[in-house]
């Protein structure tokens, strides 16, 4: 039986200028694709020493200003999707889950969680790293305010 797939989603923090962009993408362990701010994928594949065939490995490009925020762009968040359920086809029982629980130095920069309520996808599918998520301040609230 083949192992379950693990789909995982980091951020990768930049400055506005994205000056520092370069050095964060070579310290990704091995192959990503990276979904870029105008929702453009590439990939980037970097030596790694895990052997990690059953892991799919996503990241996005999260602006360091207002990082607190989920500020993915429209064209991201349309290109993740798209990603998203495309392996969800190619892979039905595989988990989407938190970075951190296979790096300790990667983070989503988002609710893992909503991504049911965004995508449509089953909850069921989403591997969270423990109950409580890092607290993300509600972006609706900070608007209305």
């Amino acid at each position: 039986m083949k192992p379950k797939k693990h789909l995982i989603i980091a951020a990768v923090f930049v400055t506005e200028n994205k000056s520092d962009l370069d050095p964060k993408l070579k310290n990704l362990p091995g192959k990503w694709d990276l979904i870029n701010t105008d929702g453009s994928l590439s990939t980037v594949n970097n030596p790694s020493e895990n052997k990690d065939d059953d892991i799919l490995k996503l990241a996005y490009i999260k602006p360091l200003k207002q990082n607190n925020l989920d500020n993915r762009t429209f064209k991201q968040v349309d290109s993740m999707e798209a990603y998203i359920k495309y392996h969800i086809l190619r892979h039905p029982s595989m988990y989407i889950c938190d970075v951190s629980l296979f790096y300790d130095n990667l983070k989503v920069g988002f609710k893992i969680k909503n991504l049911s309520d965004e995508m449509g996808i089953d909850s069921k599918s989403i591997m969270l790293f423990c109950e409580e998520e890092i607290k993300i301040p509600d972006y609706e609230k900070i608007r209305r305010s």
